[in-house]
């Protein structure tokens, strides 16, 4: 559950940070040059924070979508197309904030869904704490590195324009 909750942590902060820059926006956003895209960024941020923050609690890819029909594969599929979307449309914004969690987060959940998924299809016999493991600290450097950059740019936000 623990995952859940930094899932939960992420998407709250994103969500958020999304709404204030959307608000300053309206506000002022031209003498703000950074507030361009930024709401839509958190917006979207927060939405796959939250959908894979229910994914892990209800396991819809395990037992929701196969139960309606909908193989596991594909379930994954969907997540690995709609991170992929997220990443293709915000590229630079991700690179512009020291993106090693970002990263690292890719990475591990990636690696964590090989496993589960090669584990299935081979019976390789991997262990669920390789695949834990690596699924937590995913989860863990997703949370750090969206509570991160919302933190840096709120800031940036409250100390005005730059002249």
């Amino acid at each position: 559950n623990l995952g859940v909750m930094m899932w939960t942590f992420a998407g709250a902060a994103c969500l958020l940070a999304g709404g204030v820059f959307f608000l300053s926006h309206r506000r002022g956003g031209a003498r703000f040059p950074v507030l361009q895209d930024a709401a839509p960024y958190y917006f979207s941020a927060g939405l796959l924070s939250a959908m894979f923050a229910v994914d892990d609690m209800y396991l819809v890819h395990e037992a929701v979508g196969p139960h309606f029909g909908v193989e596991e594969k594909y379930v994954l599929a969907a997540y690995a197309l709609s991170a992929a979307l997220f990443v293709a449309c915000f590229f630079r914004r991700i690179l512009s904030f020291s993106p090693f969690f970002f990263l690292a987060a890719i990475a591990l959940l990636a690696g964590s869904m090989a496993v589960d998924v090669a584990n299935d299809l081979f019976g390789l016999g991997a262990s669920y704490e390789v695949e834990d493991s690596a699924k937590f600290l995913g989860i863990a450097a997703w949370a750090a590195y969206f509570f991160r950059s919302a933190c840096r740019e709120l800031a940036a936000l409250s100390e005005g324009p730059k002249p």
